[in-house]
């Protein structure tokens, strides 16, 4: 028999789905991945909220799936700067979006830069 649990009304989980984690790797993997987005999570901040999945596949270079702007996109953000980074990207977004309304996956892990991974060839941006 399988047990289920109602969560009273006022609970709310603000935590993005893990990927990357498996019962088949080695707890200690497992433990590295989870630390990795807790990691993460709390340097982005209140900016987590936006976050919808993270990707701890390979641990030197997270993945994150973000909501803006009524879009859902991907970001590879690296192993480190993380705040920075996203604010660098939700800054640049408007016009990125102007210039490349069909791209959905970005690549911010050279600080500075923003490079478009799908979309149009030319979807190369910096920011700040």
């Amino acid at each position: 028999m399988v047990s289920t649990y109602e969560c009273p009304e006022w609970v709310r989980f603000n935590l993005p789905v893990l990927v990357g984690v498996n019962e088949d790797q080695p707890e200690t993997k497992r433990r590295d991945a989870v630390h990795r987005m807790m990691q993460l999570m709390r340097e982005v901040g209140p900016l987590g909220e936006q976050i919808s999945e993270v990707d701890v596949h390979d641990l030197s270079n997270l993945a994150v799936m973000l909501n803006v702007d009524n879009q859902t996109v991907n970001l590879l953000l690296g192993d480190q700067h993380f705040r920075k980074r996203l604010q660098n990207f939700l800054k640049n977004y408007p016009g990125i979006r102007k210039r490349l309304p069909d791209a959905r996956t970005f690549d911010v892990r050279i600080e500075g830069q923003i490079t478009a991974l799908e979309g149009e060839p030319s979807g190369h941006q910096t920011g700040e």
